[in-house]
């Protein structure tokens, strides 16, 4: 099951760039819906170094609950700090999508009697006096 406005094939850096070095993430999810919200939330983002990068996703077909994340980069050095960039963006965007459950998925959580949790490895400012170190 393919998800909506998801492509199941990758597109191909274009030609005129010379990018020998790349990685497949395979990013396994909860549902279907984490994967499409994700896709939809960063396939908008384009890489700050476009000579330099080439950032594709797209869905598994036979796995709907995996996202998969190609990335080419002209050097080991862009890759990895490509692919560091990317997985902070998919903690960043589930983090979101678990401290604001849509309609669906908040009923859900009811009825399965989860209550609201803090997220607790975060710490915030209070009155715009921070702590150093």
């Amino acid at each position: 099951m393919a998800l909506p406005n998801v492509p199941t094939g990758f597109a191909k850096p274009p030609e005129a760039l010379h990018l020998p070095h790349s990685v497949t993430l395979n990013i396994p999810l909860p549902s279907a819906h984490h994967a499409a919200t994700l896709y939809r939330v960063l396939s908008v983002d384009k890489p700050l170094r476009p000579k330099e990068t080439f950032i594709a996703y797209r869905a598994q077909s036979s796995s709907p609950e995996t996202l998969d994340v190609l990335c080419h980069c002209s050097t080991v050095r862009q890759l990895r700090l490509a692919s560091n960039s990317i997985l902070e963006d998919i903690k960043l965007v589930l983090a979101t999508m678990d401290a604001f459950p849509g309609p669906d998925e908040h009923e859900e959580q009811r009825r399965k009697g989860r209550k609201d949790e803090v997220i607790q490895d975060a710490e915030f400012e209070l009155n715009g006096t921070g702590r150093a170190g």
